[in-house]
């Protein structure tokens, strides 16, 4: 019979290093460092670097919050006691914010340096130290969510997902998020931490922001966790440049033989981030204002050299209208690499005069239908064929007041997503957008459809997990890929306590 744990999952350990240790269960999107702080409190340890070198073997592997190392070794000290350690370094670290970004070869080397060696040489492969960005590890905490850690545990915790550099405000509760400005040297720590203690440390960085800068910063968070939340993208430089390209073209920032508006597309780019540019540190994004349009030059063109993931996510939060938007474009273009190799991609951004001239004079399609095949604005497409005397029969494509709106609507009341109404209705995302933007209440119908729908869907999930493994534990169930925990924890609580008491009691 095993030696049962106390309320808060904490239990004595077998483990030869420490016989007579309390080793606690990890918790709800727990970082590493957070699990080890509560051991060395639990332990009623007062020297961090042996604490460190117990669970570690190392003096500072553990005071590293972003990514410890020597993991290895920490798995057989624990005896494996927080599950798999390489998805404790996707889900519990820094690192799954950056592995997505990796080719999986580069991220297979780096993760075994992180297992067995120094964690220097893996931020340095990184570009951390070349980024813009401080070397300096800061300590991010909601005070909601601290107090109702406090109210149902008695105790706090580092939510892993705070510590993204995507982080400015909790994505549960929209506060903003208290930075603990600690004693460290480099990025390690001198202490370990909790959240309750931090206090004297706390150094806020809130500012006044107007609607549309606070949607952006939460807009940001959100991105950047289910970009670290989803370990089957792979969003290399070779697969999102095509892809920015791609999505600017729609937007009538790229010109038919694929070069970039550069100017148009930076103007755009700022009017939309313009409030929050203060958030990032000097010289993070380059010169905007510059001839080169800062870092956007260095994701849109081909200039060897890795970039930090929040810029990329900047870029794609701009370009994209959510990520099933991007995960289509991105299936897209590994699709069209895979069959046809570079030339292939290059020519998907390249000819589309080609494939508009084909379109209206060969197929016969209407301008509107062609130019959204395309990828560019029906102006824009309109302008081109004139330029190649080609008469068209629809000069002004019109959608208000035909079968077509009428289509449209039916399908925004049912709460479709926006991506499949752009396909069956024939419209492109940005018109969706722009009426729905002029028509409030429609607007309001059919968030509340779309809600519905996928909080059915989140539920039928979850559901459906459930019944096909009855005997697996729900933290288990939680990795299996489209399990709908993560969706109904945010959005539909109530009914995810009603299904599943048992969590809210341990």
């Amino acid at each position: 019979m095993g030696i049962e744990a106390d309320e808060y999952g904490a239990k004595p350990t077998d483990g030869e290093l420490f016989p007579e240790a309390c080793t606690p269960a990890i918790l709800e999107d727990e970082s590493i460092y957070s699990w080890c702080a509560r051991f060395h409190r639990l332990n009623g340890g007062h020297d961090s670097r042996a604490t460190s070198r117990i669970l570690y073997g190392h003096p500072s592997a553990g005071l590293r919050p972003d990514m410890p190392f020597h993991m290895d070794s920490f798995h057989l000290r624990t005896q494996g006691h927080l599950g798999d350690v390489r998805q404790l370094l996707r889900t519990r670290t820094l690192f799954g914010f950056h592995a997505p970004f990796l080719t999986a070869e580069a991220e297979s080397e780096l993760l075994e340096q992180l297992l067995t060696g120094e964690g220097s040489s893996v931020r340095e492969k990184l570009g951390l130290k070349r980024a813009g960005m401080s070397t300096e590890n800061p300590l991010k905490f909601c005070p909601v969510c601290v107090s109702e850690q406090v109210r149902d545990y008695g105790l706090s915790w580092w939510k892993t997902t705070h510590q993204l550099p995507t982080s400015f405000l909790c994505q549960t509760h929209a506060e903003w998020l208290q930075v603990v400005a600690a004693r460290q040297l480099r990025g390690v720590f001198q202490d370990f931490h909790v959240p309750l203690d931090c206090h004297e440390f706390v150094s806020l960085k809130r500012r006044e922001t107007t609607p549309h800068d606070g949607e952006q910063l939460l807009s940001l968070s959100k991105w950047g966790i289910y970009i670290s939340g989803n370990s089957d993208l792979r969003l290399t430089d070779a697969t999102l440049r095509p892809c920015y390209l791609l999505q600017a073209r729609k937007r009538g920032w790229l010109t038919f033989n694929g070069t970039v508006r550069m100017q148009q597309l930076r103007d755009a780019f700022v009017t939309k981030y313009q409030g929050i540019f203060g958030y990032f540190e000097d010289g993070f994004l380059g010169e905007l204002d510059g001839v080169n349009a800062g870092f956007l030059a260095h994701l849109l063109r081909r200039l060897p050299c890795r970039r930090h993931p929040l810029k990329h996510i900047l870029l794609i939060n701009f370009l994209f209208d959510g990520p099933e938007e991007l995960v289509d474009v991105v299936g897209k273009v590994q699709s069209t690499y895979l069959h046809g190799g570079e030339l292939a991609v290059q020519k998907m951004l390249c000819d589309g005069h080609d494939q508009l001239l084909r379109l209206v004079s060969e197929v016969g399609q209407s301008v509107n239908r062609a130019a959204i095949t395309v990828g560019v604005s029906g102006a824009r497409a309109m302008q081109y064929l004139d330029t190649q005397g080609v008469e068209c029969l629809d000069r002004r494509p019109h959608i208000i007041g035909t079968e077509k709106e009428q289509h449209l609507r039916q399908l925004l009341t049912q709460g479709l997503g926006r991506t499949e109404i752009a396909k069956t209705a024939g419209v492109r995302m940005a018109f969706i957008k722009d009426y729905l933007a002029t028509r409030p209440e429609l607007k309001g119908l059919w968030a509340a459809a779309h809600r519905n729908r996928e909080q059915e869907r989140h539920r039928e999930q979850l559901m459906s997990a459930l019944k096909k493994h009855p005997d697996l534990p729900m933290k288990s169930i939680r990795r299996l890929p489209g399990n709908g925990f993560q969706w109904l924890y945010s959005n539909d609580r109530e009914w995810l306590i009603e299904v599943l008491p048992a969590i809210w009691k341990r």
